[in-house]
């Protein structure tokens, strides 16, 4: 007997619609007659929520304490930061690259801190000489007020000429997406138990942290039966591993929009 497999691909995307919760349409219906099944082939998406510093909190500021008050901003990558010791060797880089530059154009050069980390007391710090008027300062938005719950030598609007931060890693926020589409049936696993007709278990995906499009290929994908004969609109809906709709970063989510390739077959 021989084995035919008709076979099909198809891009849905969350272009102006939520990244994580967006619905397909197709100016013609497709036609499934004939038991199709379906699976996620791949999905890119907009830097997420696991970052734990973004463009709105990557800053921090260096003051020079006296009578002639001066204040320099620096800013670190946005992404995620594992520990305090990649958050404070970020910041040194950030200052040791400002100041390289100033110094190499001719103005007025700061000194860089330096860096230490203790493995017995699992505290590494970056300070300035104690002879040098410099301070670290914070803003209302900046990442040393984000992280002070971690940091020691508070509080920072003293300008301390030096901070400490744990090398234990800081807890993350999610590591696991989870896809659900009302284009199958329901599943074992249902995050969305009080609205089962809207939100069937599709597939799932690690999250990545990477600036710009975060792209992950499903290998061995699972596939499931497609619950229509003819399909014009797909819903999708994408949550983290306590069952909450995804947030994805709100300053590129629009910029990168949910897309995923969706493969469909039929064995005759």
């Amino acid at each position: 007997m021989q084995v035919v497999v008709i076979t099909m691909y198809l891009i849905a995307t969350s272009h102006k619609q939520n990244p994580s919760q967006f619905v397909f349409r197709s100016e013609n219906a497709l036609d499934l007659n004939g038991d199709y099944e379906v699976a996620v082939k791949s999905i890119s998406h907009a830097p997420s929520s696991t970052f734990n510093v973004t463009k709105g909190n990557n800053h921090f500021l260096v003051s020079e304490k006296g009578q002639d008050y001066e204040s320099r901003d620096y800013s670190i990558p946005p992404g995620y930061y594992r520990n305090g010791a990649q958050l404070l060797l970020a910041m040194q880089k950030a200052i040791s690259s400002k100041e390289t530059e100033n110094l190499a154009n001719g103005s007025d050069h700061w000194p860089i801190p330096e860096y230490t980390a203790d493995e017995t007391t699992h505290v590494c710090t970056l300070a300035y000489n104690d002879l040098m008027s410099k301070g670290f300062a914070t803003s209302e938005k900046s990442v040393l007020r984000f992280f002070k719950i971690y940091m020691e030598n508070s509080p920072l609007h003293l300008l301390p000429p030096k901070i400490s931060a744990k090398i234990e890693d800081f807890p993350r926020h999610a590591n696991l997406g989870h896809i659900y589409s009302n284009i199958v049936p329901h599943a074992y696993t249902d995050y969305r138990r009080r609205n089962k007709h809207e939100s069937r278990f599709f597939a799932m995906f690690p999250f990545e942290q990477k600036l710009g499009y975060n792209h992950y290929e499903f290998v061995n994908p699972s596939y499931f039966k497609v619950r229509f004969v003819y399909l014009s609109e797909i819903q999708f809906f994408i949550f983290d591993n306590m069952g909450k709709l995804f947030e994805f970063s709100e300053d590129d989510s629009r910029d990168y929009p949910t897309s995923m390739v969706l493969h469909f077959r039929k064995v005759t």
